[in-house]
């Protein structure tokens, strides 16, 4: 709610009494790197439909409350609701506008800074790595020189090992999402005993790096 994120089709503030669902796409394999710290083990991915824009949102000043919302983010082409990931530069939709051609015109922040509305920007829709591991700050490329226009950019991770006391023969995976939680469950074979077996766990990963000043 400090900052509303979540946005209808028009671009007002969603109101309902429930959020639109989150379309996300995981993904979990095995793979085989005999030169990784892991040899054999299971990796998961998590991919939402969404565009990257070149830099943060920025957000108003805070209020007496210390709350505060989003600048102008101003979206046209799309036919259902979105989700503005002000800290990442992104914003986030449902299968109804897979694929589809969109326009983004929006005030992006530098360092705490406020840059005017951006010019439009043109984005196709499509799948994109969601889970972000670690943050990295750039030089603004107009002033490299003046360190207070400097933008952190959260740097992407296409592929995360899917926790486990060891992994020795890892294989023959099968996952669902909880109808309930959001956390998915996944089961798999494992020679780790010796013999095959089939263990199981709940995998609920945090995929963002957090924010201090989200309510």
């Amino acid at each position: 709610t400090a900052p509303i994120v979540v946005r209808n089709a028009n671009g007002t503030a969603y109101s309902g009494a429930v959020a639109p669902s989150v379309d996300r796409m995981w993904v979990l394999y095995r793979k085989t790197d005999p030169q990784g710290a892991v040899r054999s083990t299971i990796y998961y991915k998590a991919m939402r439909l969404m565009v990257r824009l070149p830099r943060p949102v920025a957000l108003t000043a805070p209020d007496a409350n210390g709350a505060q919302q989003l600048r102008s983010v101003l979206v046209s082409g799309n036919v259902g609701p979105y989700e503005v990931d002000w800290v990442r530069g992104r914003i986030y939709f449902t299968e109804v506008d897979e694929g589809r051609l969109i326009t983004v015109r929006y005030n992006p922040a530098s360092n705490g800074n406020i840059g005017g509305l951006s010019q439009a920007l043109t984005y196709r829709i499509t799948w994109g790595d969601e889970i972000s591991t670690s943050a990295q700050t750039y030089a603004d490329p107009a002033n490299p020189q003046t360190p207070t226009l400097a933008f952190t950019v959260y740097e992407t991770s296409p592929e995360v090992v899917m926790p486990s006391d060891t992994a020795v023969n890892e294989g023959q995976i099968s996952a669902f999402k909880d109808p309930i939680q959001d956390k998915l469950w996944v089961f798999w074979s494992s020679t780790r005993g010796r013999t095959t077996d089939l263990f199981y766990q709940a995998l609920a990963p945090s995929l963002y790096i957090g924010t201090n000043n989200q309510r």
